[in-house]
């Protein structure tokens, strides 16, 4: 039968049941059974719980042999199928479909479980399924302006991970892609000189990243991964209504302004204040119906929150670093400014949360374009404007394919607007010199200790098999050193970078020491290479001058 209710007749009716203890008195003296709620995990395509499984922790007082008589779904959510084959036997089984349209997290059922004593006596229990959310990792998109990118619960967004198609469509609709994928590394040094290190690229191994606050080590646990495998998408327009309509009657709150991650369980270690919020009437507690709501960027807001701490770091292979990701990616809709209406913003704030002090700490983004055909994609720097890009480099995009941009392709970049706070110095650091304030913030503005960083490195990883690649010293990352090195600006062999050729000690023309590869003429007063002019015989050095 498959139903939502799946259940087996017994052979006593409750009229038989009647007359026994109407005719017989004597025989009530039956204890009822006593059944304990069961906890199973479902990490596949379908769970099957036999009778004897699940009444092996229910007693009988009495001794009484034990049998179950009803399985309910009690939320409807997957599908409940009854059948006996050499034993009684069910199975559950969830949907696979979008995250938004599927079920994670702690399902329930309530089964009834009778003995065959006389009279026969019954009592309920629970069975409490938890749908590991590694079976459904959340997504969902950005999609308010002309660009429609997918962000994902794991941290390396803008592609689909199940089918390896790439997921940041410009413009919207056009089913043309120029991203793959991004995330974020960060590495530092603990008080002993040890390398911790935090990054995400395509999954392969695992990850780093996982959904949710920091909590106690004993607290983790396949509940708490699914209750966490979530991100919260909110408009403007709904926190418009909701400010106006919170204390109408019969107004019911979007989803995620129910379920926004304002505090974390302090009992369970998570820290006692999460995702930011208006408090309207300053209780200190977060309450949509009180008049709260969250507090956004831009025009649609999409936010997430993940630690490092979870579990070991299967993509780096480096040590946890203990730090907590509030992250928001939004966009404007604005289509009579086209630079904005092609641009989405992710705001990190990253929390340590340790215990640790860490020396030599960096931050930086894996930046993977691929623009319409991505066998034609050259890359380069903007150091002024703190930017990363990739280009077309013939004039036309691929074949003719549909995901080919063709004619007039776009080019793709990345800008880092606001980077780390810089070291106090109790000055106001001026602007217009040959440093950070190059491409920084915060520089000659009248306020001490407010600079920060912009893009202070850049360089690629190539892909084996590419023209002048070595892949030992210059390709993928497999090692936490090898992730903290590329960060650094330094090759996976320890090497600094070098200006001209593939940047490589053993290629390169000039071969000063440099921080911006592929910089063309974006650095006027040579940052990159520490104010040194690269020797007059090169040219400016890009991916074509490279070759």
């Amino acid at each position: 039968m498959k139903d939502k209710y799946a259940r087996i007749t017994r052979k006593a009716s409750l009229s038989f049941l009647g007359l026994i203890i109407g005719t017989n008195l004597s025989m009530a003296q039956n204890n009822p059974p006593v059944a304990n709620n069961d906890t199973v995990i479902y990490s596949g395509s379908s769970i099957q719980i036999s009778m004897s499984s699940l009444l092996a922790n229910d007693i009988d007082p009495d001794g009484n042999s034990l049998s179950w008589d009803t399985v309910i779904n009690l939320t409807g959510n997957g599908t409940t199928n009854w059948y006996t084959q050499n034993a009684p036997m069910f199975s559950q089984q969830y949907s696979q479909d979008h995250p938004d349209s599927v079920f994670f997290g702690v399902d329930t059922l309530k089964y009834v479980v009778c003995d065959d004593g006389t009279p026969s006596l019954c009592d309920t229990a629970y069975i409490f399924i938890i749908v590991d959310y590694k079976m459904y990792p959340y997504y969902t998109f950005l999609d308010i302006n002309n660009i429609n990118a997918r962000f994902n619960v794991s941290g390396s967004d803008f592609w689909d991970p199940l089918t390896g198609s790439p997921s940041f469509e410009a413009p919207k609709g056009s089913g043309k892609h120029s991203m793959f994928t991004s995330g974020l590394w960060i590495g530092g040094k603990d008080s002993n000189d040890s390398l911790h290190i935090a990054a995400v690229r395509y999954l392969g191994s695992g990850n780093d990243y996982y959904p949710g606050p920091m909590m106690n080590g004993s607290s983790y646990s396949a509940y708490e991964d699914s209750v966490w495998n979530k991100m919260w998408k909110i408009s403007k327009a709904e926190v418009d209504n909701h400010m106006t309509s919170w204390s109408q009657p019969g107004y019911t709150a979007p989803s995620d302004f129910i379920s926004w991650p304002a505090h974390g369980d302090i009992t369970k270690g998570q820290a006692a204040d999460l995702a930011p919020y208006y408090d309207h009437n300053q209780d200190g507690s977060y309450n949509p119906y009180d008049g709260d709501f969250p507090l956004i960027r831009g025009d649609q807001a999409i936010y997430f929150l993940r630690n490092d701490d979870r579990d070991v770091h299967n993509e780096s292979g480096g040590e946890k670093l203990g730090i907590e990701i509030h992250g928001m990616a939004y966009a404007f809709a604005c289509s009579p400014d086209s630079a904005l209406n092609n641009t989405i913003f992710v705001n990190y704030q990253i929390v340590n949360r340790s215990g640790n002090t860490y020396d030599s700490t960096i931050i930086g983004m894996n930046f993977d374009p691929d623009i319409g055909a991505y066998q034609d994609d050259y890359i380069g720097s903007d150091v002024a404007r703190s930017t990363a890009f990739a280009y077309n480099g013939p004039a036309i995009d691929g074949s003719g394919a549909p995901n080919h941009y063709g004619a007039n392709p776009p080019a793709q970049g990345m800008t880092i607007l606001k980077g780390p706070l810089m070291d106090a110095d109790g000055m106001d650091n001026p602007a217009g010199g040959c440093d950070e304030s190059i491409n920084g913030l915060g520089f000659g503005d009248g306020i001490a200790d407010n600079e920060r960083f912009g893009m202070t490195n850049f360089l690629f990883n190539c892909n084996p098999g590419a023209i002048d690649c070595n892949s030992s010293t210059q390709g993928d990352p497999g090692t936490a050193i090898h992730y903290y090195n590329f960060i650094h600006g330094y090759w996976k062999d320890g090497t600094r970078m070098r200006y001209g050729g593939n940047g490589h000690v053993n290629n390169c023309s000039s071969c000063e020491n440099a921080n911006f590869m592929f910089p063309g003429d974006s650095d006027p007063c040579n940052w990159s290479t520490g104010g040194i002019q690269p020797a007059a015989d090169t040219v400016l050095w890009d991916e074509v001058s490279a070759g």
